[in-house]
């Protein structure tokens, strides 16, 4: 048996191996906890880093893409201004002054012509002029189509003004020209 010892001063007692133990066991914890917190800390140093990176990238990017944008609505723009140039300079010009010249003629100095429009996207000429009578412009507007470079003409507009006693007929005459010939 164990021999009892009886202590009645109550004298404290400062260490104790269990005490020991659990204070060893608590200050390899505090390290450890504070070598992991220092990990932590590092590892988030670098997604900052990273994430910085990526960021100064992304505007760089960014940055490149707007002046390529900017470039590219330049080079758009002069690209559609060279298909309008290059389709007005793609007008038959010569055959349609020709046929038009030629139906003119037809018709003596009867039919007078104030203005050609050429509409390059509707491949078609508006021809302004005046005319003595209906009858004179609906032949002329009939025989501009017997020419292979007009598709068709039609008659889009004609008022009669009492102001021009030879030419009181003013009209607008819508001929397509074919892009075949």
């Amino acid at each position: 048996m164990h021999t009892l010892r009886l202590d009645y001063t109550n004298t404290p007692v400062w260490w104790t191996r269990q005490g020991l133990v659990w204070l060893a066991v608590g200050v390899v914890l505090v390290i450890a906890l504070g070598t992991y917190y220092g990990h932590l800390v590092a590892e988030t140093g670098r997604a900052a880093e990273a994430l910085d990176a990526a960021r100064e990238l992304t505007n760089q990017e960014r940055m490149g893409n707007e002046k390529l944008t900017g470039e590219l609505k330049t080079l758009r723009a002069e690209i559609k201004e060279s298909q309008t140039v290059l389709a007005r300079l793609t007008i038959p010009w010569d055959p349609l002054f020709i046929a038009v010249e030629q139906v003119q003629a037809r018709h003596h100095d009867r039919i007078s012509l104030t203005a050609i429009h050429p509409d390059v996207a509707e491949q078609r000429v508006i021809l302004d002029g005046r005319a003595p009578n209906l009858d004179e412009l609906l032949d002329f507007v009939r025989e501009l189509p017997e020419y292979e470079i007009i598709s068709r003409a039609y008659l889009s507009h004609h008022q009669r003004e009492d102001k021009d006693a030879a030419k009181p007929v003013r009209f607008s005459i819508v001929a397509e020209w074919n892009t075949k010939s």
